[in-house]
């Protein structure tokens, strides 16, 4: 075994084993499902309190203070729609058909953002205004974009992909 002062210390930590490799990625995937759930539920908390989502949405347990309405239909909502995707484009297709359809909906959000942007500051902000930051870099984004939209339909993929 190397010493510790030898500059190869890391050659004394054995490998990891399958079953730690398993158990390394189904904790991130409870944190990454826990920071999910977190933000989610937060932005639709927010979103009904204002009155653009169902009110019930809008509503924290008084003891926990916590949105538990909110958490419980995103549980509810998001197994539906995982077992009805799943079912429909098979299991082993169904990482890659969300993961598409959740980039390309980024990407457009992306993309209309940058476009608001723009109108917004010519309409309500004209004074603060720059072409620059608020006109030449969006358009630059969203330009970059536009090959992600293209690569991913063309050629036009088949059903379910296709939605």
């Amino acid at each position: 075994m190397p010493k510790m002062t030898d500059g190869e210390s890391w050659k004394a930590v054995p490998p990891p084993s399958e079953d730690q490799g398993h158990l390394a990625i189904a904790n991130s995937a409870r944190g990454v499902t826990i920071a999910c759930f977190n933000s989610a539920s937060r932005v639709m908390y927010s979103m009904a309190r204002s009155g653009a989502l169902a009110g019930f949405l809008g509503t924290v347990s008084p003891r926990t203070k916590v949105p538990t309405k909110g958490i419980t239909f995103l549980a509810v909502a998001d197994a539906f729609i995982i077992l009805v995707t799943g079912l429909w484009v098979g299991p082993s297709q169904i990482f890659g058909f969300l993961g598409e359809m959740i980039t390309l909906g980024v990407v457009i959000v992306y993309i209309a953002g940058n476009t608001a942007l723009t109108g917004f500051m010519l309409r309500k902000r004209r004074a603060e205004f720059r072409v620059w930051g608020h006109c030449i870099l969006p358009t630059i984004g969203s330009l970059l974009l536009l090959p992600v939209i293209y690569v991913t339909l063309s050629p036009f993929p088949p059903l379910p992909h296709s939605m």
